[in-house]
Order: C-alpha cells, then sequence, then structure tokens
C-alpha cells in the first residue's frame, strides 16, 4: 500500500479524533511557550469551516489550525472572520512572517490544534 493511500486510511483504524502533524518550518516560533517549532508534533481534530465561524459568533477566537488549501498546508492562529469576503486572516506568530487571507472556499481540510508534542532529548532516533 503507497504512503498517500495508507494515509487516507489512517482514519479507520483508530476510533481517536485527533490527527498528528509534525510541524515544519519558523512561522510559528515566536520564542514563547506558545511557540510551535519545527519538528514539533501537533495534534489536531478535524472540523469544518461552518465550526470555524461559530468559533467566531461566540467570541472564541485565536484558535490555531492546520489549514489544507490546493496550494499547499499551513499552521496559524486564526485572528479573524471577515464575512463580506467569506476569508479568513491567519496569523504566524513568528514577527518575520505576514499575516495570510485565506478564503472559505479555498479550504480542503481544517483541523483545530489541541495539543503539541516537543521531543526534547538530545537522542531523536528511532531504535
Amino acid at each position: 500500500m503507497e504512503t498517500k493511500e495508507f494515509i487516507k486510511k489512517l482514519p479507520e483504524y483508530f476510533d481517536d479524533p485527533l490527527h498528528a502533524f509534525r510541524f515544519s518550518g519558523a512561522s510559528m516560533d515566536d520564542g514563547s511557550s506558545a511557540s510551535i517549532c519545527d519538528g514539533d508534533v501537533i495534534y489536531a481534530a478535524k472540523e469544518n469551516s461552518e465550526t470555524l465561524i461559530n468559533d467566531f459568533k461566540e467570541g472564541s477566537i485565536y484558535s490555531t489550525y492546520v489549514i489544507f488549501t490546493e496550494t499547499g498546508s499551513t499552521c496559524r492562529q486564526v485572528i479573524d472572520f471577515d464575512k463580506e469576503k467569506n476569508s479568513i486572516t491567519c496569523h504566524p506568530l513568528n514577527p518575520d512572517f505576514k499575516d495570510e487571507k485565506i478564503k472559505l472556499d479555498d479550504i480542503q481540510e481544517l483541523y483545530r490544534v489541541s495539543e503539541m508534542h516537543r521531543d526534547t532529548s538530545d537522542d531523536n532516533s528511532l531504535t
């Protein structure tokens, strides 16, 4: 079975609604305890755009999401919803990166980050 095919079938093997993603890059690293650093594993639950919009209506903003679009994926803090443009503003924690807007229609998959794991051991090899 090819890797992509296996990954698509993972939800069939586990009852846990959380998905694990290994973060790559520096966009979410501002040096604070809230940082998500290169190599961290983040756990996130799949959601839909309607849930995201309802979060803003209820005042629950600044959640971090893993967002998949046709052009790729990103992990960002969602800080605004523009109803007129039907888009969200995605904020990287690292000030060297700029906010970006993503139209809800462009989102293919959406996951709300609930946990993060950072391996602090010196030896990251598998045995």
